[in-house]
């Protein structure tokens, strides 16, 4: 069978390598592997801003703190000093451990392919406990912040 030659310009040359670059690459993030199952359903500190953001009890926090987990609330006396000590790598550490700990496992690494997707599951529904605790919490505390007599908070 004889070969056929085509001619191409530099242009149509670099559009089709490109296109199979960004599709190698694309197959290559697609896949799961010990240190990448979780980084689509990890948890963000986003998630605890928008839940912060509910609620005039957090308006403490200022800024970049609006990220934090509200801590350290002194009723009627004043709000005190704000600090955190669960930091949002230490949530998704926790909650990582946990989901692994469940296969009796202890590394992302220990786990089997065929176990990623139940981990990931299981991340989520943790992940989402902790936020639904997470708000029940503020809701609690504005409920008491909104029981005080006015201008003692």
């Amino acid at each position: 069978m004889e070969e056929k030659t085509h001619r191409l310009t530099e242009r149509e040359l670099q559009s089709i390598v490109q296109s199979a670059v960004s599709e190698v690459l694309n197959q290559r993030m697609s896949v799961l592997t010990a240190k990448n199952f979780f980084d689509d359903v990890r948890f963000d500190t986003r998630e605890i801003e928008l839940i912060n953001g509910k609620f005039d009890v957090a308006n403490v926090l200022d800024g970049h703190k609006k990220k934090d987990i509200l801590t350290n609330i002194s009723f009627p006396h004043g709000w005190g000093t704000f600090y955190t000590k669960a930091y949002s790598t230490d949530i998704h550490n926790n909650i990582r451990k946990l989901t692994v700990n469940v296969f009796g496992k202890t590394l992302n690494s220990d786990l089997t392919r065929d176990e990623y997707e139940m981990a990931r599951r299981l991340y989520a529904e943790l992940r989402d406990w902790f936020l639904e605790s997470y708000e029940k919490r503020l809701i609690e505390l504005q409920k008491e912040k909104d029981s005080l007599p006015p201008g003692s908070n």
